[in-house]
């Protein structure tokens, strides 16, 4: 397994748990988190959107490099 492969499953890995973790703390965070979900849900979304940012980018630069 290539380190561009093996990279890319990171990206995506990562990504499922942070969008896990937010649907977590909107739907069921507020029994256990309290008024912190809100805020870690709000911060676990946004690292979402920046991890599909970055594997987007990612894709794109790797499909360059032979």
């Amino acid at each position: 397994m290539s380190l561009k492969i093996f990279h890319g499953i990171f990206i995506l890995l990562a990504t499922l748990l942070t969008a896990g973790f937010t649907a977590y703390c909107f739907l069921r965070g507020s029994e256990t988190l309290g008024d912190a979900a809100t805020r870690w849900g709000l911060f676990s979304a946004a690292l979402t959107v920046a991890l599909v940012v970055y594997g987007i980018y990612f894709v794109g630069k790797a499909r360059k490099l032979p």
